[in-house]
């Protein structure tokens, strides 16, 4: 589950058939319904502006999909299971942990340096912390 509490958004990952909805907390009612994960949802995230949902899965794919449209604006297939995601408030950061791995990946949103508002995440890890702290590029 996933809260932003500046637009009252709540999003909620259901086990049954891997799809996310998204409810209008005040008036308790679902306003979005996505579907595109092939195993279970291990991590959501609403973008600080209250425009993107991010969700990771066991699949290996990590999501960006468009509130407002309600689409899919992009996959990320990252070859093993994710199991957290953070996004930072500028959306200009993403960071996921994955299954039998150590260490936190960082992927750069090359979209925000160009000034486009589409998401477009890298496919290569810009930094990896590892396990004991040191950091590789």
């Amino acid at each position: 589950m996933a809260m932003h509490s500046h637009s009252g958004l709540t999003a909620v990952a259901l086990v049954a058939d891997y799809s996310l909805r998204l409810f209008e907390t005040d008036e308790l009612r679902q306003v979005r319904r996505f579907v595109g994960h092939r195993d279970r949802i291990t991590s959501l995230q609403i973008s600080s502006d209250a425009r993107w949902l991010l969700s990771a899965s066991m699949d290996g794919t990590l999501r960006v999909w468009d509130i407002p449209a309600a689409g899919c604006l992009q996959v990320l297939s990252l070859g093993s299971p994710i199991t957290a995601l953070s996004l930072s408030p500028a959306r200009d950061l993403l960071a996921t942990c994955h299954a039998n791995k150590k260490g936190v990946y960082l992927w750069s949103n090359s979209a925000m340096f160009k000034g486009s508002d589409v998401v477009a995440f890298g496919a290569k890890t810009s930094l990896l912390i590892d396990g004991n702290g040191s950091g590789s590029g």
